[in-house]
């Protein structure tokens, strides 16, 4: 009696993957396609105090929206207890790098880098987290499934990159991997 319950469950698990592949492989679309990235963007816009001439508030995309948008800060997404040792070192405060991005649907693209580095962080447009520089922000989303963070971004390279390949869970010859690459 219990044989059919367990394939039954088994049906709706099977069913359940194959309609949570399809909304990501539609949001990769969307994100490859649409958005013309891979990169995560500059969203979240802040208000400045002032009016434009028809009496609407100016808003302004900080550039230190590298560090993180939306109550997420990007450098302290680190991993839960017993998960640390997979998870990103912090980057080096000389790193300078900057996300791809399509200037023609009026998004930025993110960047880190030493502070001074980009001519906006003299605007003083603090992010939610009253960042105005981006010294050190590199972990904003990458790919179709937007990982960023200590922790997501050391999770790839734990299982399927340069960390893999030298701890030994991988070879070069695995396929899907990247041994090549320290995400």
């Amino acid at each position: 009696q219990h044989k059919p319950i367990e394939r039954a469950v088994t049906i709706k698990g099977y069913e359940f993957g194959l309609a949570n592949m399809a909304v990501f492989l539609s949001q990769a679309m969307v994100g490859g396609i649409f958005d013309d990235t891979c990169d995560g963007l500059n969203e979240q816009p802040q208000e400045l105090r002032k009016k434009d001439q028809f009496g609407n508030p100016i808003e302004v995309y900080p550039i230190s929206n590298s560090c993180g948008q939306y109550n997420q800060y990007y450098q302290d997404m680190s991993c839960p207890a017993g998960e640390q040792g997979m998870e990103c070192p912090q980057i080096s405060p000389t790193t300078t790098i900057q996300s791809s991005f399509n200037d023609k649907i009026g998004q930025r693209g993110l960047m880190c880098g030493p502070i001074g580095t980009y001519p906006d962080e003299a605007k003083n447009y603090k992010n939610d987290f009253g960042r105005l520089d981006v010294q050190g922000c590199c972990w904003w989303g990458r790919g179709p499934l937007q990982s960023k963070g200590l922790c997501s971004m050391g999770k790839m390279n734990h299982y399927i990159g340069a960390k893999a390949l030298a701890d030994g869970r991988i070879t070069r010859s695995t396929s899907g991997v990247y041994p090549d690459i320290n995400f």
